[in-house]
């Protein structure tokens, strides 16, 4: 009897009857690692600038990376700036109507990001650590980020008007 149990259960695990514990793992905080800050950057030619580029790193509580967890970048709590409508660097998504852009971790756990953007208004002003980081189905919190934006007011990427408001 015991034989037939352990014969099921390796036909089960085989099959993918039973979930893996990376499956089923939850991204944890402390294991993660999330930047101190972001750069919203312009484009050239269509093309972020590779300035801004940054990566969130997902791992669970035994310290395994997490594939395939969708990370976002809530830019909600920074009311003086925008992601762009539309997000060049391959992989990301942007729900304008929420502020967030999402990417999914690689199979080492990664996700990395070109955030497009600039800034919306000039008052009032974000505060430092505006912007929240969350991984997982479930949106656990990984931390938040300071957010520096180069172009200030919006047009045409940077430029001399965007020194002067500086």
């Amino acid at each position: 009897m015991l034989r037939i149990l352990f014969m099921y259960a390796a036909v089960a695990g085989a099959l993918g009857v039973v979930s893996t514990s990376a499956e089923s793992a939850e991204p944890d905080p402390t294991k993660s690692s999330v930047p101190s800050y972001i750069d919203l950057v312009g484009t050239h030619n269509g093309v972020p600038d590779p300035a801004g580029a940054f990566m969130v790193v997902v791992k669970d509580a035994t310290g395994r990376p997490l594939p395939s967890v969708p990370v976002t970048i809530d830019f909600s709590g920074c009311p003086d700036l925008a992601p762009a409508s539309v997000q060049p660097y391959p992989g990301l998504g942007i729900d304008c109507a929420q502020e967030v852009v999402s990417a999914m971790t690689d199979a080492v756990g990664s996700a990395r990001f070109v955030i497009v953007g600039s800034v919306l208004h000039r008052s009032p002003a974000s505060t430092t650590g505006c912007a929240v980081v969350r991984a997982g189905g479930s949106g656990v919190e990984l931390g938040h980020v300071s957010v520096a934006v180069y172009d200030q007011d919006g047009v045409n990427g940077v430029g001399a008007n965007d020194l002067s408001l500086w």
